[in-house]
C-alpha cells in the first residue's frame, strides 16, 4: 500500500469513534439566535417504537398534488358530511360529491366579508348546508339543487356573524355579536322572536359560534362560553355551569377542531387547546415570540386549519403578513415550520382542509385549487420546497474540538432519498453559516451508501445545518469529536 492511499483512508476513517448528535425535536429560534436555533422547516419528528433506532427520526412533511379548481379563490371554509365537500372559494359556493372522480358544482354566489373580525362559516344540517359570510347567510339543500338568502322568517336586520349546528339547530351568532338566535327545529329559515339570547357571564362579544362535544362554544373577545342543549323548545340552549374559560380569542379564522379538541390563538399570544373547560396552552416560547412581534399585536388575520395524516393530527397557524407557517404535530407535542416556496421563504399557502372519504382535501389561500395530500407526494404542488433541519448546538466545555467526520444516518439509494443534500455548519450559535457542501445520498439502488464529510475544523460551539430540495427521511448523525483534542 503506498503512501499517500494509506494517508487518504486514515483522513477518511473514524479518529475516535463515532458519537450521536441530538436530532432537532422540533423548531425554536429565539430572539436572541445563539440561545436556541433549532428548525424544522418542512420535517417533522416522529417517535418510534421502544424497541427502534432511535427515539425519533425526522420525516419529510407530506407533499400536495392538485385535486380540483373551484374558481378564483381563495378558500376560505370548508366541511364535510353527508358524502360531500362543501366549500367557499372567493364569493363563491361550490359542491364537491365523494365520487371515484369528483367534479366541483358551482351553487352560487355568496359576496364576501370586508373585515377580519369575522369568519365565513359553514353548517351542516340534516335538512340543509348553511353558508355565512357575514352579515349573510345562505341556505342550500343537501343535493345543491338550490342556494337562496336567508331573510325571513324573523331573520335579524343586523345579519349574522357565523353558525354552527347542533341538535337539530342552526345556531347563529349575531352580527353586532352580543348574542345568538337558533332556528326552528330542522329549519334553518325560520326563527322565533323567542329564539335571541344574550349571553349572559360576561359582557363579550361573539368572534365564532362552533359546535363540538355535543355542546356550542362561543368564542368571544374576553372568554370562551359554552352552553349546551336544555331539551326545552322554547329557550333551547343554556349556559353550562363552570364553562367559561377566560381567555379571549385573538384571531377568529384561528378556531380548528382537531384531535377531538378545539384548537385557538389567544388574544394573548398563546395557542392553546381545550382540556374540558380549560384552556391548555400547547404553543412555546419560540412561537410566542412571533406572535408577540406581529402586527404590533394586531393577531385577527391569523388562519388556521387542522388535518390528520398518516397518524399525525396537525394544528396549522399561518400569519399572513409576516409570511410564516407553524405546525403543531398533536402526536408529538411539538411544532414545525412549513413553506411552499422553493427558497423555504415565505408561508404554507393552504387556508383550509377537510376530509372527503379517505382523501385530505386542502385549499390553497391564494387561487381556486384544491389539493390532496399524501406523504407519497414529493412536491408542494409541482413545486419542490426546501427541507430543512438546524440541530442543537454541539459546545466545546474547555479548549476547542475538532470534528473530523460527520455522518448522516438517512434513507438512501431509494426513490424517496433526495439524490443529495447540504451540508453547513455555523460555529457562532446559528447567526452565520458555511458555504453548502453537497453530499451525494447514492444513485437508485445504491441502499448502502455512506453520506458523510471530513476535515470539519474546529469550534467552541457549533450547529449542524441540513437541507435537501427533495424529500429526505433522518435516522440519525454522529460526528467523530476526539475527547483528548486540544487546540486554540
Amino acid at each position: 500500500m503506498s503512501d499517500s492511499l494509506a494517508s487518504l483512508r486514515s483522513l477518511l476513517s473514524p479518529h475516535g469513534g463515532l458519537h450521536p448528535v441530538p436530532l432537532a425535536s422540533a423548531s425554536y429560534q429565539l430572539d436572541s439566535v445563539p440561545a436556541s436555533a433549532e428548525r424544522l422547516l418542512n420535517m417533522y419528528a416522529e417517535k418510534l417504537a421502544p424497541e427502534g433506532r432511535a427515539t425519533f427520526i425526522l420525516k419529510p412533511t407530506p407533499g400536495t398534488a392538485l385535486f380540483t379548481a373551484m374558481g378564483a379563490g381563495p378558500h376560505l371554509a370548508s366541511a364535510t358530511l353527508a358524502g360531500a365537500l362543501w366549500a367557499i372559494s372567493g364569493s363563491q359556493a361550490y359542491m364537491l360529491a365523494d365520487t371515484p372522480i369528483p367534479a366541483p358544482v358551482l351553487l352560487g354566489s355568496v359576496g364576501t366579508t370586508a373585515t377580519d373580525f369575522y369568519s365565513v362559516s359553514i353548517a351542516i344540517g340534516l335538512t340543509g348546508v348553511v353558508f355565512v359570510v357575514p352579515p349573510n347567510a345562505y341556505v342550500t339543500d343537501l343535493a345543491g339543487a338550490t342556494l337562496h338568502q336567508i331573510t325571513g322568517g324573523n331573520w335579524p336586520a343586523q345579519g349574522a356573524g357565523s353558525v354552527c349546528y347542533q341538535d337539530g339547530y342552526y345556531i347563529f351568532s349575531t352580527y353586532s355579536g352580543d348574542s345568538f338566535f337558533v332556528s326552528a327545529l330542522l329549519d334553518a329559515t325560520t326563527f322565533s322572536g323567542l329564539s335571541f339570547t344574550y349571553i349572559s357571564s360576561s359582557v363579550d362579544f361573539i368572534m365564532r359560534c362552533v359546535a363540538h362535544a355535543g355542546e356550542v362554544w362561543m368564542f368571544c373577545q374576553n372568554s370562551v362560553q359554552v352552553w349546551y342543549d336544555t331539551g326545552d323548545l322554547t329557550t333551547p340552549y343554556f349556559p353550562r355551569a363552570g364553562g367559561v374559560i377566560h381567555i379571549g380569542l385573538g384571531a377568529p379564522r384561528s378556531v380548528v377542531e382537531v384531535d377531538d379538541a378545539l384548537f385557538f390563538l389567544g388574544i394573548n399570544g398563546i395557542v392553546y387547546r381545550n382540556n374540558g373547560y380549560a384552556g391548555q396552552r400547547v404553543s412555546n416560547h419560540a412561537v410566542e415570540a412571533a406572535l408577540a412581534d406581529y402586527q404590533g399585536g394586531y393577531l385577527r388575520d391569523i388562519s388556521a386549519c387542522g388535518f390528520s395524516i398518516d397518524g399525525h393530527p396537525f394544528y396549522a397557524l399561518s400569519m399572513p403578513t409576516t409570511g410564516q407557517s407553524f405546525v403543531y404535530d398533536c402526536s408529538s407535542q411539538m411544532w414545525h415550520e412549513r413553506s411552499s416556496a422553493a427558497n423555504g421563504v415565505g408561508l404554507w399557502t393552504i387556508n383550509t382542509a377537510a376530509l372527503l372519504g379517505a382523501r385530505v382535501l386542502l385549499g390553497d389561500a391564494v387561487n381556486g385549487n384544491m389539493y390532496h395530500t399524501k406523504a407519497s407526494f414529493a412536491t408542494e404542488h409541482g413545486v419542490a420546497v426546501l427541507r430543512e433541519a438546524i440541530l442543537p448546538v454541539i459546545t466545546s466545555h474547555g479548549p476547542r474540538d475538532f470534528m473530523h467526520r460527520l455522518e448522516v444516518e438517512m434513507e438512501v439509494g431509494t426513490a424517496n432519498a433526495p439524490g443529495s443534500i447540504g451540508l453547513s455548519w455555523s460555529n457562532d450559535g446559528g447567526i452565520n453559516w458555511t458555504t453548502p457542501r453537497t453530499l451525494s445520498t447514492g444513485a437508485l439502488g445504491a441502499t448502502r451508501t455512506r453520506v458523510f464529510a471530513t476535515r470539519l475544523g474546529s469550534f467552541r460551539q457549533r450547529s449542524i445545518k441540513l437541507t435537501a430540495q427533495a424529500p429526505m427521511t433522518v435516522y440519525g448523525v454522529d460526528c467523530d469529536i476526539p475527547p483528548t483534542t486540544t487546540g486554540s
